[in-house]
Order: C-alpha cells, then structure tokens, then sequence
C-alpha cells in the first residue's frame, strides 16, 4: 500500500510539472495534446486545469494566464475546489524543465492506460454473462482491450522538411536498387510491375462471383510470396498470414501440395484417394517437403470476427514482419451487430469490417488481401464487372486501396442470353478443357494504373499463369 502511494505522489508530481510548463510555455500545448486527453490525469486538479487549457486550445487563440483560468473556473460549476488561486500561483512559479516535458507526457499516459488495465480487469471480474448474448458481450470486451492499448495518439503533423528528407531517403534506396520490387511480390509479372508488390498498409480486395477461383488465385499469391522470402536469409522473422473461413488446414495444405507439384496428375482427386504411381508420390513428398520450409502461418477458424483477426495480427506484429495477409473471405467474417443500443444493418456491419480492415493494414504496416464476393449484377451484362458489384456494402470500394476482380468473360452465351446464371457458368468452365482464359481486372488504384491482365487458369490443380506462357 506504502509503495503505491508513492507511486501515486509521484505521479501527481509529474502531472503538475506538465501543468506547470504548458502554464510558462503555452507552446508546449500542442505537443501534449497529441498524446493526453484529460482523463490521463490522476489528480483532479490537474485533470481540470489540463481540460480547460484543452477546451481554450479548441475554442479561443487568447494565450491562457492566471486570471483567465480563474474566470474560467469561477463560472464553470463542475471545477468548483477549494483554494484555486494559491494552487494555480503555485504551479506557475514552481520549477520546470523543459527538456523533460516530452518524457514526462509518457510517464503519465503510461500510467494512465495502467489505471485503465487495472479497472478494466475489474469489469472483466464484474461482468456477468448472458450466454444468450454472449458473442456481442465478448466482443465488445475485446474492443475495449484494443481501444485501451492503441489508444495512443501518435502525432501524424511533421514539418515538411523532415517528411521530404525520409521521402529522399526512401527514393535514393529504390534507386539504388533499380528494378527491384518495393513491395510484396506476388510472382506474376504483369500484375508486379503494375502494383510494384502489394504495397505496405494497403487494402486489396480480390473479387469475384463463387467458383472463379478466388481461393486458387490466393494461394498462388501466398505460394509465390512464400518462396521469395525463402530467398532471403532473414526470412524466418518474415511471415505470411492466412485466415482461411471457409477451408480447413488440410484442404488449404492438399491445395498448396497440387500447386507446388505442378504436375496434372497430382490434382484434388488424386489427393483425395491417393492412387499414386511411385513416381507421383515421390513428387507429393517433395512437395510437402517445401511447402513444410515456406514462412506460411494459417488459421482455419471457422467464427472469426474482425475484433479476432485484429487481436491476433497485433500479437503477430510484436513477434514477426508480417509481409502479407490473406483473408477468405471479407463476408464469412462477424462484424459488429450492435453498439450500444443500435442494432447495425449487414451493409453498416460490412462497412465496419471493410474500416477496420483497413485500420489493421495501416497499423502492422503490410498488405492485406480480402477476397470478395461479386453480387448477381454481373451475370446480368456481358461488359464485364463493375466496382458497384462488390456485395453488401459501398464502403468496400472506398476503403481499399486497390480492388481487382478474377472474370472469366463467355462471350457466345453472354450474346445469346445476357441472363445466364453463375450457376451455368461454372458447369460450362466444368465441361471446358483444364486451361481457363481469366482476366484479372484491376479496377481501382489509389496510388497506380488500373489495367486488364490476361490469365490462364490449370483448374486441375490450381494454378494460374499468364496467358502467353501456357
């Protein structure tokens, strides 16, 4: 208890040492205000005094003195103590250095989110659970841990001149590295080159009606990201993420053996009863044999919510680089059903899923790659998709950075029936030779070109090349 209170005396010490520098050098307002809210103050006094100069930072640009915070708090009834005058006399013409202001900001926010940790566990303990609610009440518990632990403001102002200086520094790497891919690469040239990689904290959606081979196209993403950072010695930091919602580990590890082998015969079919010649088999095993040295993490949990997916690439980001994340698929994950009192629509609960996707790529710095379902609009024209066919929720579109789509365009029965189904399409692909011709449309591109990249899908065994190499 004794060392408690001590912690607590110098705590409240640090506080008015704030206080006290913001009073003298009203400069240094727009430093802690960055970092502090108010209510990271233990002392309730100076929690009142930092959350008047907060409120005069906001509102009026007259330099704060004596006189006008005791105006202020003489006709504010909630800062009603004792003593005001002796206690903002005091602080005003108490020590203070400067250089320790930056340091001190820290301590108190460190502090502040302790307190938070500690009431929150408390909440923890006192709450009782509805198990007829339970999902809602968990995950509302999980976004308060969160909202505790990256509370931190974290100034994004900097002068021009030193933003220009790091922009010139990273020019003059990329320059010295002429040709070399700044981001993730996804081993497809034409894609690579348009792209340079999947760029860090950028949201890539991959869309495309069921059956087009989404999932396969990913894990072509995956496999060839993979074996680029097995080149690199300094790959076992460096991982890859998938979150699968809608296959099993093993699925996903039958699909990656398929694609690593590279060889007809060793399709799903095969894989699934195993009537391998010797020489197949040795290809199976050499396959299981890289698949097992690629830096691929994989989480097969069938009830993700976006608050999971978050917790977890955080923990992830503290251990290793997370180069890529790929999630299968955006609409399979549980967003937020309710906040507060207000029960969401499916359009608002994607719209916050496709946000908070976008928040998680920005926060870990790496590409997120979330795979998409088209809605029926598409099937109803023969021109091809739009970004109006992402389903569900406008929002997708907005939050990405880039949006692409896999179409497998059937020109005659387009022509002849601009009704036919998706259903239709896939038995017409089913009946088609194994080579299909695919187009990778990328439609939207905040920071490049958008183009149209011809593919050819190896349905057999899932693997895509492009056109002219088949």
């Amino acid at each position: 208890m004794n060392n408690e209170k001590i912690f607590r005396n110098y705590i409240e010490k640090i506080e008015e040492d704030v206080i006290t520098t913001i009073l003298n050098l009203p400069q240094k307002m727009a430093e802690a205000i960055l970092t502090l809210d108010a209510k990271d103050f233990y002392s309730d006094k100076c929690r009142a005094i930092y959350s008047a100069l907060c409120e005069f930072n906001q509102n009026n640009s007259t330099q704060v003195n004596k006189n006008i915070l005791l105006d202020f708090f003489a006709t504010n009834e909630k800062y009603q103590f004792e003593n005001w005058q002796i206690y903002i006399e005091t602080l005003i013409t108490n020590f203070y250095n400067e250089d320790d202001f930056t340091s001190n900001i820290e301590i108190i926010y460190n502090a502040s989110t302790k307190r938070q940790l500690d009431e929150f566990a408390s909440q923890i303990i006192a709450t009782k659970i509805d198990w007829t609610k339970s999902t809602e009440q968990i995950a509302d518990l999980q976004r308060n841990f969160l909202d505790i632990i990256e509370r931190k403001k974290n100034s994004q102002l900097e002068p021009v001149d030193k933003a220009i200086i790091k922009c010139y520094k990273s020019l003059e790497a990329n320059f010295k590295d002429k040709g070399k891919i700044t981001g993730t690469p996804i081993g497809f040239e034409e894609i690579d080159n348009i792209t340079n990689g999947f760029q860090k904290g950028d949201l890539i959606i991959l869309a495309a009606r069921p059956g087009m081979g989404k999932t396969a196209i990913a894990l072509n993403f995956i496999y060839n990201a993979a074996k680029s950072l097995t080149k690199n010695k300094q790959s076992k930091k460096k991982k890859i993420v998938l979150f699968s919602l809608e296959m099993g580990k093993e699925q996903i590890c039958r699909r990656l053996i398929s694609l690593c082998a590279k060889a007809e015969s060793i399709d799903s079919n095969k894989l699934r009863n195993c009537n391998f010649s010797d020489s197949e088999w040795d290809m199976v095993t050499a396959a299981c044999d890289e698949i097992s040295t690629l830096p691929i993490l994989i989480d097969d949990s069938a009830n993700l919510s976006i608050i999971d997916i978050q917790s977890k690439l955080k923990q992830l980001s503290n251990e290793y680089e997370i180069k890529l994340v790929v999630v299968d698929y955006l609409q399979l994950i549980r967003g937020q059903k309710i906040r507060g009192n207000v029960q969401y629509t499916r359009q608002q609960e994607v719209a916050f899923i496709s946000k908070t996707l976008k928040s998680i790529a920005r926060l870990i710095n790496t590409p997120i790659i979330a795979l998409a379902q088209m809605s029926r609009d598409i099937e109803k024209r023969s021109t091809g998709p739009v970004l109006a066919d992402l389903r569900e929720s406008g929002a997708i579109e907005q939050d990405a950075d880039i949006v692409s789509f896999l179409y497998h365009p059937e020109p005659d029965s387009l022509n002849k029936n601009d009704e036919i189904s998706g259903q239709e399409i896939k038995n017409s692909m089913t009946n088609q030779q194994n080579e299909i011709d695919i187009q990778f449309i990328i439609a939207k591109h905040r920071n490049g070109a958008t183009a149209k990249i011809d593919l050819t899908l190896l349905k057999k065994i899932g693997l895509f090349i492009p056109r002219e190499k088949q």
